[in-house]
């Protein structure tokens, strides 16, 4: 009898055991059905981020700032998704022949964010603003208007919660900010100034080219196109050092450039530099040494005419010659040498400005010509144009009483 009650205790448990693995196995039948919807439905509302298909346009119109979204097609071309306007007012360097800000990094994209300058006088101490938007699908939602912390601010840099503004008008200065959940925290203390003398807006070419900051967030870096030079007359590369509170140290150290109007620059590695200098058509290599000094590495001139800006895409670095309607292409060794691979890798039919890049094609802003030049980036680093497109951008007449055109691209 003894026996028997065990068994039936054992039979009573095995029917409860096999009752709650059903159970669990309908559970987990119940999540897993449940995971592919939820996953279809989030990848839906995140498409256009996550597959990094939109390409933004800046119009810079003085009398109201405003940004153009494009979508990108898997052929390069872009469809126009609508203009959202900045709240402020965008500006034009007196005398520009081509490019109205005069810069690289005017419109920056950075984890679903958007961050865009406005130029013009657009307070009352005559200052310039930055202006973040939330990027939700093809829809700009804007979060913030700032005060640039100077006068016609034309470069912004972004690295992680750090952004810096560059602004060329007046004396120059340069803003840190704090960024948190899309909204700008001027760092107090942090505003230095850059020495220029210059108007508001400022004459071409006295403004500066850009601001960036180095990828281990130690430096910020400024390219000073033109309206001041050191004692043997050279153009110069300004470094502040960044500490743990992202504050600048109090002046820069400061760097000749070898080939004249430094202007776009991107990074090879945290201490190494390449510069697109315009007064030479020529990519630059320079290696941060001791405390912030920039040692030339090799230097690569293409024959063109004023090579201002250089935008990398994979391997391969290209730089937009706008004094000769084509682009360049480079690759950079290793140990810092760049090496021309082609003087001429693509033209367009006006002079192209800033460029950018989204789904292997590289895609070039002609302010002039009122268009937009696409090209894809082949696995050589050679280059196929594709089409212009121009979806009634704005055209820049620098003989109008009051020029004003379109400058800064930027992609998710």
């Amino acid at each position: 009898m003894h026996g028997s009650v065990n068994w039936m205790k054992g039979s009573v448990m095995r029917r409860r055991l096999t009752i709650a693995l059903a159970a669990l196995v309908g559970v987990a039948s119940a999540l897993a059905s449940a995971a592919p919807a939820a996953a279809q439905r989030n990848d839906h509302r995140n498409n256009d981020q996550r597959r990094g298909n939109l390409v933004f346009v800046q119009l810079n119109d003085i009398n109201g700032n405003s940004v153009r979204v494009f979508k990108r097609a898997d052929d390069g071309m872009l469809t126009p998704e609508g203009d959202f306007p900045t709240g402020g007012k965008g500006g034009t360097v007196v005398g520009a022949p081509t490019d109205p800000l005069q810069s690289q990094g005017s419109l920056i994209f950075s984890n679903g964010l958007l961050f865009a300058v406005n130029a013009g006088k657009n307070t009352s101490d005559d200052h310039g603003t930055v202006t973040v938007f939330r990027v939700d699908g093809t829809q700009l939602h804007r979060l913030q208007v700032i005060d640039s912390g100077g006068e016609f601010p034309a470069s912004i840099a972004v690295r992680d919660n750090l952004v810096f503004v560059a602004n060329g008008g007046g004396a120059g200065a340069i803003q840190g900010y704090r960024l948190d959940h899309g909204i700008l925290d001027p760092i107090r203390g942090d505003n230095r100034p850059l020495g220029l003398h210059n108007t508001n807006p400022p004459v071409f070419p006295t403004s500066i080219g850009q601001v960036g900051i180095s990828p281990n967030g130690q430096w910020a870096f400024v390219t000073m196109v033109g309206g001041v030079v050191d004692a043997n007359g050279k153009n110069i590369i300004n470094a502040f050092r960044i500490d743990h509170n992202g504050v600048l140290s109090d002046s820069p150290v400061v760097s000749p450039s070898v080939g004249g109007l430094p202007f776009g620059f991107t990074f090879q590695t945290p201490n190494r530099l390449i510069i697109s200098e315009a007064g030479v058509s020529a990519v630059t290599t320079y290696q941060r040494v001791g405390q912030g000094s920039l040692t030339p590495v090799g230097s690569a001139p293409n024959g063109q005419i004023a090579q201002c800006w250089i935008l990398q895409v994979g391997e391969f670095y290209f730089g937009v010659n706008t004094g000769s309607n084509t682009v360049s292409s480079y690759r950079v060794e290793p140990n810092g040498q760049p090496v021309l691979l082609a003087p001429v890798a693509g033209t367009t039919d006006a002079a192209p400005i800033d460029p950018t890049e989204s789904g292997d094609f590289l895609y070039v802003q002609s302010s002039s010509g009122g268009f937009i030049a696409v090209f894809q980036v082949n696995s050589d680093g050679t280059l196929t144009f594709v089409t212009n497109v121009s979806d009634g951008l704005p055209i820049f007449d620098p003989n109008a009483q009051e020029p004003t055109g379109m400058e800064g691209i930027a992609a998710s």
